[in-house]
């Protein structure tokens, strides 16, 4: 048996390919799979692509003789509408295989919480969104259907806001920031005439301008926020404040506290935009979330959500024997994979 989990995000695509009976653990790596973002077409190719180049590996062919299980943790699937037309779609390009389909969310969450029990996490990547799981191992979780439907926390917000705050800078209706000549000089736009006819306004998705500004803008933002820019540090902080709310909504929806003197409730971090750099992000998180859970353990994730999605597809297989279970699920969070070069 083949298993592989898939971790499909806006900005980046990975994948583990495990063939069970060898142990062999295979990594690939590539662009966006959201097909919220991308869209279908391109989706599913860099999805095939990877999956070509990772499971091709351990099954020794392509298409593998092996059976396969997979799992996919696709970014932006947040109703079942959207996963039913996902399914559909993967289904034909890779027929025969067990597909089953979740929100990014429950593999980071699981990558990062494998054993049972409650527990929290946040993303922040180039999206955002959070999840909780009960003593039951059901999963709850918030829409993550970005600014318009209550979600905020991800890169393109981040770079919304420092596109905003640059602006107000430039224009003098806001604070003065070295936002404003850094993204300028960025964006190699003339000036902020030009820059706004690039970016358009007004959208309720992020046009392909700003797409292209996303994994440049928050590394800035971070770096003058280091610097001293009170505007930078606020962006950052601010968002912190807000993914507090989130973590916070989740674990309410899943009936969860963390009193004091009580089990601490697992906080996990996940994503991009946590990381040692950045303590603005986690430090106003981290203060917030405690004003309403004092118990709450928040740390950053130790592994890939790539991994929660691999040891999901594992868990999910019903004829898999007791200890082959257990010494495969060893392989699927401590393993080290033979890294495949990337696209």
């Amino acid at each position: 048996m083949i298993y592989a989990g898939v971790d499909g995000g806006a900005s980046r695509t990975r994948v583990l390919a495990l063939e069970s009976g060898s142990g062999r653990l295979v990594r690939a790596e590539g662009g966006g799979s959201s097909p919220e973002v991308w869209g279908e077409e391109r989706a599913l190719a860099v999805l095939s692509e990877l999956l070509g180049r990772a499971v091709g590996a351990v099954a020794g062919a392509w298409p593998p003789a092996a059976p396969v299980r997979a799992v996919f943790a696709l970014a932006g699937l947040d109703t079942e509408a959207e996963r039913a037309r996902a399914r559909a779609l993967l289904a034909e390009a890779l027929p025969g295989w067990s597909l089953e389909l979740v929100n990014d969310t429950q593999a980071a969450l699981w990558a990062g919480a494998p054993e049972p029990g409650p527990a929290v996490v946040v993303v922040a990547g180039t999206g955002a969104n959070a999840a909780a799981r009960d003593a039951t191992g059901r999963l709850f979780r918030l829409r993550g259907k970005g600014y318009e439907q209550g979600n905020y926390g991800g890169g393109i917000d981040l770079a919304r806001s420092a596109l905003h705050a640059a602006f107000r800078s430039e224009e003098g209706s806001g604070p003065r920031t070295r936002l404003e000549p850094e993204l300028l000089a960025l964006s190699g736009a003339r000036d902020y005439d030009e820059l706004a006819e690039r970016i358009g306004g007004g959208q309720a998705a992020p046009s392909a301008q700003l797409l292209q500004l996303v994994a440049a803008i928050p590394p800035l933002v971070v770096r003058l926020a280091g610097e001293g820019d009170a505007v930078a540090q606020e962006l950052l902080l601010e968002m912190g404040r807000k993914l507090a709310g989130s973590a916070r909504a989740a674990a309410s929806r899943a009936g969860l506290g963390a009193p004091p003197g009580g089990p601490a409730l697992p906080v996990l971090l996940a994503g991009g935009l946590f990381r040692p750099e950045n303590p603005w992000l986690e430090d106003a998180l981290r203060l917030e979330l405690h004003r309403w859970l004092p118990g709450a353990d928040c740390r950053r994730s130790p592994r890939e959500p790539v991994r929660g999605a691999l040891l999901l597809a594992l868990q999910g297989d019903p004829e898999l024997a007791p200890a082959e279970r257990e010494r495969t699920r060893g392989v699927v969070l401590e393993g080290e994979p033979l890294e495949l070069p990337g696209a």
